[in-house]
């Protein structure tokens, strides 16, 4: 008769998967600090504390036709401009906010916060 091994206890699995899924995420990953890849697209996370930002200025790339998730983490409202085809004015609240943003059209797409002004990410959309 075979003995099947043991389970791992609830706590080891609690503690083994973010170290699993941070490996899992990183393994070419060239998108960009702050970027990640999706399903169907990239995700962007912004978190806007104390009036500073981040990113600042970095560049993702992203294929045309795909989709990017801006991951707003904020602990004020605030207003987020796309720049580029989209033309989009982002309005976000305290907490944490998520927005699509399809993108079609090749070509570099800035966004930017706004109240301070600065240059969040550059989607480069190839």
């Amino acid at each position: 008769m075979r003995r099947l091994p043991a389970p791992l206890p609830p706590l080891a699995l609690a503690l083994a998967l973010p170290l699993v899924l941070a490996l899992l995420g990183t393994t070419g990953c060239s998108r960009g600090p702050g970027a990640a890849a999706a399903d169907d697209g990239v995700v962007v996370e912004v978190m806007i504390e104390d009036g500073r930002a981040r990113p600042a200025g970095d560049r993702v790339e992203v294929p045309t036709g795909g989709t990017v998730e801006l991951v707003v983490m904020a602990d004020s409202a605030g207003l987020i401009h796309v720049q580029g085809g989209q033309g989009d004015e982002i309005e976000y609240q305290p907490g944490t906010t998520t927005f699509a943003l399809e993108m079609t059209d090749p070509g570099t797409v800035d966004v930017e916060l706004h109240d301070p002004d600065q240059l969040l990410v550059q989607l480069e959309v190839r």
